[in-house]
């Protein structure tokens, strides 16, 4: 469910795999992981596709130039006047290719890797919601961490690992991170990207977005693909228009090093990252091929609802939400001392996510795209024992019966060839997991549990016995 990094951070930039992968996040007012979002938040550019992947960005109205605050200390070092000068220049030419006119004066603060490295901390210690114990319980049992791994120690050294900038909207701040002395091409389309995040909060209200879908995974996962789609379209137009051929040589050495230190971390964690920039990007792109930015702005009155919806773009078309799921009440199966310790959406880009901790790219996809709808609830009992419950809805009975079939793989696949039938599903108890997949009338449930009893506990109360 790494639904998270998204709202922890809206909105900002990191170098990731593609080449040249840049990523932005934005530090909301109230960061908060959602699982989902998580390491939604953050990845998206690939630099150096080829030029047909360019759009041409409408639009010819400059703005006003817009005052350049400096900052230093901790919050950054001073902007020199000549540096100021460059930056209000890359904001003109973003605000111009984005046809967006300004509102307002954003405050600009060059950052050391140190200095983006400790911020980012103070936003994660600060965070509640990553401090809850059982978000970390959910990664665990999707298996996207390890049973002993961290997730907030993960996702700071992820961040701190991959970030080139960010932009703070209660602030009204870009921060970009000054990796050698020069303002190079990697700082210029760094910045548009920030810049692009500044003018979607002067217009958009970024804030106010993010709270309307304060609570659902899914839904803000879905809503910081829309907000870094749109960036990740606005930057590749800025890095085609404005960046010399020769310039884009020099960003080998960061991609080379942001690849190789993303092998590193859990893939689940690595592809939640992606997300809101690559199916973002593809999202926002097929709108605005269309209808040019008009089209593009027109989303933020419709909020797509689903993951389902940004990979599936017909379905945003027809409006096609998400069918309400309520897992069942396992307290009183489960016995006593056991309690409801969380529970929220599970999205199509999520269950992908964990088909594909076993399956490969093409079933994991095929088997998550009939998804109608789904919630996960957690549950912790004595002795620190855990079960995780899932309640999927699908499009069709042929979709959940291919769901339940490519499951049966999984499990299998988890379980060395162990797993074996259960009553509509299969089952499998091992030394460190206990997990089930089963259907039920028109719905279809995984379990996973710490210890079989508890398991077979589920299945029972969930009519799988």
């Amino acid at each position: 469910l790494l639904l998270l990094l998204g709202s922890v951070f809206p909105t900002a930039t990191v170098m990731a795999p593609h080449l040249v992968n840049l990523v932005t996040i934005s530090l909301g007012s109230t960061p908060r992981p959602r699982p989902g979002r998580l390491l939604p938040l953050l990845l998206a550019l690939l630099i150096l596709l080829a030029a047909a992947c360019r759009e041409e960005a409408g639009g010819d109205a400059t703005p006003e130039p817009q005052p350049t605050a400096t900052a230093a200390g901790e919050a950054g070092a001073a902007v020199p006047p000549d540096l100021a000068a460059t930056i209000q220049e890359i904001k003109e030419r973003t605000a111009a290719l984005r046809e967006l006119e300004p509102r307002g004066a954003t405050e600009d603060r060059l950052v050391t890797r140190e200095q983006a490295a400790e911020r980012l901390a103070r936003e994660l210690e600060e965070d509640p919601e990553l401090r809850d114990p059982a978000l970390e319980d959910v990664y665990q049992l999707l298996d996207f961490i390890g049973p002993e791994e961290s997730l907030r120690d993960l996702m700071l050294r992820l961040l701190q690992s991959q970030v080139a900038g960010f932009y703070i909207p209660e602030e009204d701040a870009l921060y970009v991170l000054q990796l050698g002395g020069d303002f190079d091409v990697l700082e210029e389309v760094t910045l548009a990207h920030e810049y692009v995040h500044a003018l979607q909060d002067q217009h958009f209200d970024l804030d106010g977005l993010d709270r309307r879908v304060e609570g659902d995974w899914d839904a803000d996962l879905a809503l910081s693909a829309l907000v870094e789609g749109d960036a990740t379209v606005a930057e590749f137009d800025y890095l085609f228009l404005h960046a010399a051929a020769g310039a884009l040589r020099g960003m080998e050495e960061d991609a080379a090093r942001a690849a190789g230190e993303l092998r590193s971390f859990p893939p689940p964690l690595v592809r939640e990252l992606q997300f809101p920039y690559d199916a973002g990007g593809e999202f926002v792109r097929r709108w605005y091929r269309g209808g040019g930015w008009d089209a593009v702005d027109a989303l933020y009155a419709r909020l797509p609802q689903t993951t389902e919806q940004i990979l599936h773009p017909e379905k945003y078309e027809a409006g096609e939400g998400p069918a309400p799921v309520t897992p069942p009440d396992l307290a009183g199966a489960l016995g006593e001392g056991w309690r409801r310790a969380g529970e929220g959406t599970l999205g199509e880009f999520t269950l992908r996510n964990h088909l594909l901790t076993q399956l490969g790219g093409a079933e994991a996809r095929s088997a998550a795209a009939g998804w109608g709808g789904g919630r996960w609830a957690l549950y912790q009992g004595p002795d620190g024992a855990r079960v995780l419950l899932a309640a999927l809805a699908w499009d069709t009975p042929e979709e959940a019966a291919e769901f339940m079939d490519a499951y049966a793989r999984w499990l299998a696949a988890r379980s060395d060839g162990e797993a074996r039938p259960a009553a509509a599903g299969a089952r499998w108890a091992g030394n460190d997991r206990s997990m089930a997949a089963l259907r039920a009338g028109d719905r279809t449930f995984l379990v996973v549990a710490d210890r079989a009893p508890d398991l077979d506990r589920v299945l029972a109360a969930v009519g799988g016995a």
